[in-house]
């Protein structure tokens, strides 16, 4: 695991990004915590991570509650141990500097996709030099996260309706914030 608030990831970008590039262990996995600090409230400035994980090709988790904490953090690990990929996790300042009471549930069992690895595998090997390679198989990395996601959905419909005509979609604390808006306009 790594951690550091925007700023950090920042400073670290390019070990982030060539890390990720190179490769996480089929037996470990590497989440990288961004503690974002939307609102500047502890930080020397304004930041969110998502853009630079994006830029770097990391998949990232944004969990809306510290419930969701350890569920999305085993699920990141996970998913790095599959595709090789070292995956962002958004720590937002509102979750982080509260505190709730949550049931610590067994260990969730992942299903393996159904994938053709590779030649050569998605994981970090030595040597394994700049090139062409690199981004073919960072190609194949994402195809991997795809497929890990697939078969180990986390993403949840609340209220589905067949026929809608248009939907909501969202992440993080934005998802705990839109349930309350709607709520407040009485239609949560």
């Amino acid at each position: 695991m790594w951690y550091g608030k925007g700023p950090g990831v920042d400073r670290a970008g390019d070990a982030l990004k060539h890390g990720n590039a190179y490769g996480s262990s089929p037996t470990g996995g590497v989440l990288v915590v961004a503690g974002d600090d939307h609102g500047c409230v502890s930080s020397s400035m304004p930041h969110q991570s998502d853009v630079a994980f994006m830029a770097w090709f990391m998949p990232v988790v944004s969990p809306a509650s510290l419930a969701e904490y350890e569920r999305f953090g085993l699920w990141g690990y996970a998913l790095s141990r599959f595709s090789g990929c070292w995956v962002g996790f958004k720590a937002v300042s509102e979750t982080v500097e509260s505190g709730a009471s949550v049931d610590v549930p067994p260990l969730p069992e992942y299903v393996t996709p159904d994938f053709d690895m590779p030649e050569g595998g998605l994981h970090y090997r030595w040597p394994d030099l700049p090139g062409p390679q690199l981004e073919t198989r960072l190609e194949h990395k994402l195809a991997a996260v795809q497929a890990f996601a697939t078969a180990n959905p986390i993403d949840q419909y609340l209220f589905r309706q067949e026929q809608a005509t248009f939907g909501l979609v969202t992440t993080g604390k934005g998802h705990l914030d839109l349930l309350e808006a709607l709520r407040l306009l009485g239609a949560g």
